[in-house]
């Protein structure tokens, strides 16, 4: 996800977009959406039921993808350190938010 074209919520350097899960996405077995390289905290559905999906890469998309499924009317992003975030049904792409290292001159995901 590279911006977010649609309204989306932010919690810290995670942002979740209103988006379609494409066809080839699986599920994933987890709650977690993402963990802190630094902290251990983590950003993870407290509530509701919902599920997280992946995509595999692909030539537009080589990064590959993670999706959020609500299947309740909603659903809550918690994490330690922000605030709680609700999402109503439907389904929604995760990204991270990205850096540049200067040194490098590549985009890499915030460590947090």
């Amino acid at each position: 996800m590279k911006t977010c074209k649609r309204i989306g919520k932010r919690q810290g350097d995670v942002i979740i977009c209103k988006s379609k899960i494409p066809a080839d996405a699986f599920e994933r077995n987890d709650r977690v959406i993402a963990r802190g390289e630094g902290s251990g905290h983590a950003h993870v559905i407290s509530a509701g039921d919902a599920k997280l999906f992946v995509a595999p890469p692909t030539t537009a998309k080589p990064e590959g993808g993670l999706y959020l499924k609500v299947y309740s009317d909603s659903a809550i992003v918690s994490h330690d350190t922000h605030p709680d975030v609700a999402f109503p049904k439907g389904e929604y792409e995760i990204g991270f938010e990205r850096e540049l290292d200067w040194y490098t001159g590549l985009s890499r995901k915030v460590a947090d």
